[in-house]
């Protein structure tokens, strides 16, 4: 997908766009349970832990929406306010997603392997973030 910046960052909208979608609003008007499409196990994970997930999706995809934009230096320089302010939402979604995917890394379903690393992970976010916070 090379070609106008416009379309490329139009599509990855779309992708996120339909991941919100098929996770968080076809359940519910389908009537169906939380994580529906995952396997067994990842399931019963979701459905007991809603808020843990929750806290966890919606705020992190805020913060990958947002993150790349924090990168632009044009924005930096000739928009400073705006850059704060995306910079203040990003680091919301960060801190926030970050605690929601340490609560839910210990309901993984891979084992420690995947309980540790999914921690880690998190903890390696929220540190990132404060070095953010920090600058």
């Amino acid at each position: 997908m090379s070609g106008a910046p416009f379309f490329d960052n139009a599509f990855r909208l779309l992708v996120v766009a339909a991941f919100v979608f098929f996770y968080l609003v076809l359940p519910n008007v389908l009537d169906r349970p939380l994580g529906w499409q995952v396997h067994a196990s990842l399931q019963q994970s979701f459905v007991e832990h809603p808020m843990g997930l929750y806290l966890h999706v919606v705020p992190s995809i805020a913060a990958l929406l947002l993150g790349p934009f924090q990168f632009r230096a044009g924005l930096r320089q000739r928009r400073p306010r705006l850059h704060r302010r995306v910079g203040q939402v990003y680091l919301f979604g960060v801190f926030f997603g970050g605690l929601g995917g340490l609560f839910m890394a210990q309901f993984a379903t891979g084992g420690v392997a995947s309980q540790v690393g999914f921690s880690l992970l998190a903890v390696l976010w929220l540190i990132s973030g404060g070095m953010a916070l920090a600058q």
